[in-house]
């Protein structure tokens, strides 16, 4: 309650749980605002915060029943929560290695090949839940709650009546844990000054890795350089805002709209 004794909104600056609160000025609030807008009509009337503000956990199934929800309600929002971790650990990794100076593109910090595998299959995740929930909310109790093989039902069937934008990113995440390995260069980089900064990872681009299945075209283009190969950071950030940037308009044209 407020001084003036009506209830203020409820808000992730002030309401969200920790990772909430932490992410939401450093790139929620401007990439992904439509988080907030779906947090506020669909998670907190779910959680103890309707009884006591500071109370982050989801009521009983019977409490929520009473109130007019379902379980489905339920998996929704964690699917929900679960994008938001996804694309907030692929931007902490990003953002250790600068890749978000000024939204210049520029990374002067090591980002290994553990730190692009795992933007990639956090990146293909968030791809599966978004689709899930889309498809979900679409279609209210056509898939159980707490089925996984529903839930992949739920996304290949939003995935064949909607385009599927983020396929390439999905299919990038597959060629790097699937068949032989994706072929990496590692080039010396310098400073404006000229000195030696240390060594930085390059792998082909998002459009272009199915052209270097023969590692001997790989290893010719990137020595040259080609335009073809990027800094691992860059690939991944470019990719982290080709799922943001989806997820954001998904939710302004598909979610919002029906709170």
């Amino acid at each position: 309650m407020s001084d003036s004794g009506v209830e203020r909104p409820f808000t992730i600056a002030t309401d969200g749980d920790e990772f909430e609160m932490g992410w939401w000025p450093q790139w929620t609030h401007n990439d992904f605002p439509s988080y907030q807008a779906f947090w506020a009509a669909r998670v907190v009337p779910l959680t103890y915060r309707v009884k006591d503000r500071r109370n982050i956990r989801f009521q009983t199934t019977g409490e929520l029943s009473a109130a007019g929800y379902t379980d489905e309600d339920v998996a929704v929002v964690q699917l929900h929560y679960t994008l938001l971790q996804h694309l907030g650990r692929v931007f902490e990794l990003l953002d250790d290695a600068r890749a978000f100076t000024s939204r210049s593109w520029v990374a002067n910090r090591p980002f290994t090949r553990n730190a692009f595998f795992e933007s990639f299959a956090r990146l293909s995740g968030a791809s599966d839940v978004a689709d899930e929930l889309l498809a979900r909310s679409a279609t209210p109790a056509k898939y159980d709650a707490w089925n996984e093989a529903h839930g992949r039902n739920a996304r290949d069937a939003w995935r064949k009546s909607n385009p599927d934008a983020l396929r390439p990113v999905r299919a990038y995440r597959n060629r790097l844990v699937h068949g032989r390995v994706v072929p990496e260069v590692y080039v010396r980089a310098h400073d404006a000054g000229g000195r030696a900064i240390g060594d930085v990872l390059l792998y082909p681009r998002l459009e272009k890795v199915d052209a270097y299945l023969d590692w001997r075209l790989a290893f010719d283009a990137a020595a040259a350089p080609s335009s073809d190969f990027d800094e691992a950071a860059l690939i991944a950030a470019e990719a982290w805002e080709q799922v943001v940037g989806h997820v954001e308009q998904a939710w302004q044209t598909y979610l919002l709209p029906h709170l």
